[in-house]
C-alpha cells in the first residue's frame, strides 16, 4: 500500500513538472506567435518555413534516430552495467552525424544562396539544429532516468532566456526574421558550455573513452536507427513536403500562412500529446522491454486514458478555431484558420498511432511499420498533387488528415493491441463523442442567435470544459491509478 501511494505521488510530481516544462515554453509560443508573425511577413514565414523544414529532414537523417536509440536501448545498457560504453558509442555516432550534417548543409548553401535571407537562414540553422539535437539528447537521458524536474527546469529556463534574447535581437536590433532561430542558437550554446562545465567537475567526461566504441555496439545502434531514419523521413515527409508542393503552385505568401497556422495548431496539441508520453514513456517502454506478451493490458489502459484527455480538448478547440487564429496570429494569417481543426485531429490521431507503432518496435516488426509509412507517403504525395493546384493550403491539410486516418487502421490492422475486447472503455469513448457534438450543435446555434466575440468564445469554452469533467469525473479520478 505504501509503494503504490508513494508511485501515485511520484506519478502526479512528474505530471506537474511536465505540464509545467510544457505548458510554459507553449505560452510563450503563443506570445512569440501574435507579436511576430505582425512583425515579420507571410514571404518571411515562408522562406523561414522551406529552410526549416530542409532541416528537419537533415536533422533526421543525422540525430533523430540516435533519440530513438537512447529509449530502446538504455534499460538494456544500464542492466548490464555498461551504461559508459552506452555513452562512448552515443557520441561517438553524434560526431559522424555532424560530419553528414554539415555536408548535406553545404551542398544545400552551394544550391540555394539566394536571396541572402535563404543564405543566413541556412547557416544559422545549421548550427541550430547542432546545438538543439544536442541538448535534446541529455534531456531524453534525464527524462529516462526520472529526473523530469531537472530535466523540465533546464528547458523552462532555456525557453524563457532565448525569448528575452529573441526580443532584443528583433526590437533593439532590428533583425530578420533569421533572429528567430538564432535567439535559440545563441542560448543553447550558452547551456552546452555551462553543462560541459558542470559534466567536467562531476568527472562525467570520464566515461566517454575512445576504446569503448565497439563495432558491436555501432551496428546495434544503426541497425535499429537505420530503420528510425526511413520511418522518420516518411512521417516529416506525410506532414511537411506539401509545402513544397505548394510552393510549385502557389505564392511563397500561401507558403508562409499554411507553415505559420499549421505549426501553432500543431504545436498546441503536440504540448499536450508530449507531456502524456513524457509521463506514461519509463513504465511503458519498460513494460514493452521486459513483458512484451503481456503488453496489451498496460498499452489498452494508457490508450483509453490519452483519448480520455486528448479527445475533449481536440475536439473543443476545434470548436473555436476562429478564435484561436484571431487571439494568436496576426491578420494576415488569420485567413488560414479553416485548417486548424484538421491540424488538430492529425495530431490526435498520429499520437493514438503511436500506442502501436512502440509495440511494433519492440516486436521487431519494423519492416511492417516502414511499409505502412511508405504507403501512407504515397497516397498523401498522390492527394497533394491532385487537390493542391485547386485547392491549395485547404487541400494540404485535409490530405494529411486523410493520411493519418489510413495510417491508423493499417497500424490497428497490423497490432490492434486487443482494442476492440475492452467494450466498456469503447462505450465510454462513443458517449464522449456523442456529447462533443452535442457541445459542437450548441455553438453553432449559439454563434447565429447572438454577436458572437472571443471573450463569448472563452465563456463558452470553459463552460464546456467544466460540463464534460463533471459528466466524466469518476474515469478522471481513475487516471491516479496509472
Amino acid at each position: 500500500m505504501e509503494t503504490s501511494i508513494t508511485s501515485n505521488k511520484t506519478f502526479f510530481k512528474n505530471v506537474v513538472w511536465y505540464l509545467l516544462g510544457t505548458t510554459i515554453p507553449m505560452g510563450i509560443n503563443l506570445v512569440k506567435t501574435p507579436i511576430f508573425t505582425r512583425h515579420y511577413s507571410p514571404e518571411d514565414y515562408g522562406y523561414l518555413g522551406l529552410v526549416l523544414t530542409i532541416f528537419m529532414y537533415l536533422s533526421t537523417v543525422s540525430y533523430a534516430w540516435l533519440a530513438s536509440c537512447i529509449w530502446r536501448y538504455y534499460h538494456t545498457f544500464e542492466s548490464k552495467k555498461i551504461l559508459k560504453k552506452f555513452y562512448s558509442n552515443l557520441v561517438f555516432l553524434f560526431g559522424i552525424s555532424t560530419i553528414i550534417l554539415f555536408i548535406f548543409s553545404l551542398i544545400f548553401l552551394l544550391l540555394y544562396h539566394s536571396p541572402l535571407l535563404i543564405f543566413k537562414l541556412i547557416i544559422i540553422c545549421f548550427f541550430h539544429f547542432i546545438f538543439k539535437e544536442l541538448l535534446g539528447l541529455y534531456f531524453i537521458i534525464l527524462r529516462i532516468k526520472g529526473e523530469a524536474k531537472e530535466s523540465n527546469i533546464l528547458l523552462i529556463t532555456q525557453t524563457v532566456s532565448s525569448f528575452f534574447v529573441l526580443l532584443f535581437l528583433a526590437f533593439c536590433l532590428n533583425f530578420d526574421i533569421s533572429s528567430l532561430i538564432l535567439s535559440s542558437a545563441i542560448i543553447d550554446l550558452l547551456y552546452l558550455i555551462l553543462l560541459s562545465i558542470y559534466l567536467f567537475r562531476q568527472g562525467k567526461f570520464n566515461q566517454l573513452k575512445i576504446k569503448f566504441v565497439n563495432r558491436k555496439y555501432l551496428k546495434l545502434f544503426f541497425g535499429f536507427g537505420s530503420f528510425i531514419i526511413l520511418s522518420s523521413l516518411f512521417t516529416l515527409l506525410i506532414v511537411s513536403s506539401d509545402r513544397y508542393i505548394l510552393a510549385m503552385y502557389d505564392t511563397i505568401e500561401n507558403v508562409g500562412i499554411y507553415t505559420k497556422v499549421y505549426d501553432i495548431a500543431q504545436i498546441s496539441i503536440t504540448a499536450l500529446v508530449f507531456v502524456f508520453f513524457s509521463v506514461i514513456n519509463p513504465k511503458m517502454n519498460k513494460e514493452l522491454a521486459n513483458n512484451l506478451s503481456n503488453s496489451n493490458i498496460l498499452l489498452k489502459k494508457y490508450l483509453f486514458a490519452y483519448l480520455l484527455i486528448l479527445l475533449p480538448v481536440t475536439f473543443i478547440a476545434s470548436i473555436f478555431s476562429k478564435e484561436f487564429a484571431e487571439l494568436l496570429l496576426g491578420k494576415e494569417f488569420q485567413e488560414g484558420f479553416q485548417i486548424i481543426p484538421y491540424v488538430f485531429f492529425s495530431t490526435l490521431i498520429y499520437g493514438i498511432i503511436t500506442f502501436n507503432q512502440n509495440k511494433l518496435k519492440f516486436s521487431n516488426r519494423l519492416k511492417s511499420i516502414i511499409i505502412i509509412l511508405f504507403i501512407c507517403f504515397f497516397i498523401n504525395l498522390i492527394l497533394n498533387f491532385i487537390f493542391i493546384p485547386q485547392n491549395g493550403y485547404y487541400a494540404a491539410a485535409t490530405s494529411t488528415l486523410f493520411t493519418y486516418l489510413i495510417m491508423l487502421i493499417l497500424f490497428f490492422k497490423a497490432d490492434s493491441i486487443d482494442l476492440l475486447e475492452s467494450k466498456k472503455d469503447l462505450k465510454l469513448v462513443g458517449t464522449q463523442l456523442f456529447i462533443l457534438l452535442l457541445f459542437f450543435m450548441i455553438d453553432q446555434f449559439f454563434r447565429k442567435i447572438v454577436n458572437y466575440t472571443i471573450l463569448i468564445a472563452v465563456i463558452e469554452g470553459i463552460v464546456f470544459c467544466i460540463i464534460f469533467f463533471m459528466i466524466f469525473r469518476k474515469q478522471y479520478k481513475e487516471l491516479k491509478f496509472l
